[in-house]
């Protein structure tokens, strides 16, 4: 439950998110403090420990939260990582669930792609994955 609650702490938090910079390049009012830690090429990673219902009963494992800023392309729906496309800087969230259900592994990964620009308030993606022994799942 706990790690419910973390989640849909940071999933609030980065759906009303505003940033420190445009996909113009102009500057948006964010102190020196912000745009140092989200705008220096590094990610901020958390881990829990992790308690997960899955066939009626609770498994342990692992939750991490890797907050990074990068370049977004809308149209193709990905990381711009070259080229003279216009692009949106975005607050991405990867939140990975690792755990086993007795003999196999499941590991879930949930992508959040907020604009960091305050004038672009909604998420623009939102994808989850799913692996384990009985297959893969993608929405």
């Amino acid at each position: 439950m706990h790690t419910r609650m973390t989640f849909l702490f940071c999933l609030a938090f980065m759906l009303g998110l505003a940033g420190a910079m445009s996909a113009a390049g102009q500057t948006l009012p964010w102190s020196e403090a912000f745009k140092t830690q989200w705008y220096a090429g590094k990610a901020e990673l958390t881990r829990y420990a992790l308690e997960q219902a899955r066939y009626g009963d609770t498994h342990t494992g692992d939750a991490v939260f890797i907050f990074v800023t990068e370049d977004f392309l809308t149209g193709k729906q990905v990381k711009h990582e070259f080229g003279s496309d216009p692009s949106v800087s975005v607050l991405k969230l990867n939140f990975t669930r690792t755990f086993n259900t007795g003999i196999y592994p499941y590991s879930i990964m949930t992508s959040v792609f907020t604009p960091v620009d305050p004038n672009q308030t909604r998420t623009l993606k939102l994808a989850t994955s799913v692996q384990e022994w009985c297959g893969h799942t993608f929405t």
